[in-house]
């Protein structure tokens, strides 16, 4: 064959003339190492061959030689090519996290090359940093962003050309509302027949996904996030609204949420 990929074994036939049983040395440069060298006649060699995980890709060359006196060196320009293996992908740990959450992910599989292959979780998860701890497993850093789509999703690991190629585990993440938390509400009363203004402090407050209720007879009838920690609901408050206290509770749907 005219290529290979990383961390393979193989026998390669070279086709030329004066081939020298004993004699005749094959190179095909850098972390290729050759493991035996047959002359099957004099114009066909089968080398077996040891590509290096870490040798470069691409073209290069391979060349004969017969030492002196006489002899000298044939060389094929580009004769041979080192590819990039293909990746696969059987597992990701945690296979779930919320919008707005940044968190590392344990992708396992094989053919993981450092600086080389290349995370996807879809639209709006931001892949901050990869390490490859080994050939088959690597950790991805990454930010799901507010406007990610819940729900499931596949993961995707690619190595690039030559070789390469994308492995994808089908609905491998889910991406899941926070769970809110609620600590202050301020002003926390209000007067029967009055329209307010009323702040709520806590976490994981999403714009047009949090909701507010503050019991019967209270509508609400705006809210603005005003941060993940803080929002701001406008509340009308009937005249027929039941005095004293009352419980006052903050939403995210599912997935997720709470």
């Amino acid at each position: 064959p005219t290529s290979a990929f990383q961390a393979q074994t193989l026998n390669v036939v070279l086709t030329g003339a004066n081939f020298i049983s004993g004699v005749t040395t094959v190179d095909f440069g850098g972390d290729v190492t050759i493991n035996t060298t047959t002359i099957n006649s004099a114009t066909q060699i089968t080398a077996n061959i040891s590509v290096s995980a870490n040798a470069v890709v691409g073209s290069r060359n391979v060349a004969v030689s017969n030492p002196a006196p006489g002899g000298g060196t044939a060389t094929l320009t580009n004769g041979f090519t080192i590819n990039y293996n293909a990746p696969t992908l059987t597992n990701v740990v945690p296979n779930n996290g919320n919008r707005v959450q940044t968190l590392d992910v344990t992708l396992t599989g094989s053919n993981f090359i450092s600086s080389v292959t290349t995370i996807d979780f879809g639209a709006d998860i931001t892949i901050n940093s990869v390490t490859v701890n080994s050939a088959t497993s690597l950790v991805a850093n990454i930010t799901i962003a507010q406007s990610a789509i819940t729900g499931l999703r596949n993961v995707s690991v690619t190595n690039p050309a030559p070789g390469g190629g994308t492995a994808t585990l089908n609905n491998g993440f889910a991406v899941n509302n926070p769970a809110p938390v609620l600590s202050i509400v301020d002003p926390n009363a209000g007067s029967r027949s009055e329209t307010i203004d009323v702040v709520l402090t806590g976490e994981n407050f999403l714009q047009n996904i949090t909701t507010v209720s503050f019991g019967s007879g209270i509508t609400v009838n705006a809210i603005t996030v005003n941060s993940p920690t803080q929002l701001t609901a406008n509340v009308a408050i009937a005249s027929n609204a039941t005095l004293g206290f009352r419980n006052v509770a903050v939403t995210n749907p599912a997935p997720g949420g709470g």
